[in-house]
């Protein structure tokens, strides 16, 4: 048999850092998924808030929390 020409894929650091930052972008997202019951046995989200609001904070959480685009580059 021939010489078989394998590729290696190098390392980049800045990349494999995105990844990271993509993986803890998922996790945020599911724990705005997530709801608790309180002492009155009713389901309460975990993240408080509306998708019409319009304060800083809850569109910074929307955007850290983009699970979905999160995965499409995470995978790419």
């Amino acid at each position: 048999m021939g010489d078989i020409a394998i590729s290696r894929r190098e390392f980049v650091p800045g990349l494999e850092a995105a990844r990271g930052v993509a993986a803890l972008m998922v996790a945020l997202f599911h724990c705005g998924q997530a709801t608790y019951y309180d002492a009155t046995r009713q389901a309460v989200s975990l993240v408080q808030g509306s998708h019409r609001s319009q304060s800083y904070l809850d569109a910074a959480f929307r955007i850290a929390g983009n699970g979905h685009g999160a995965v499409v580059f995470f995978l790419s």
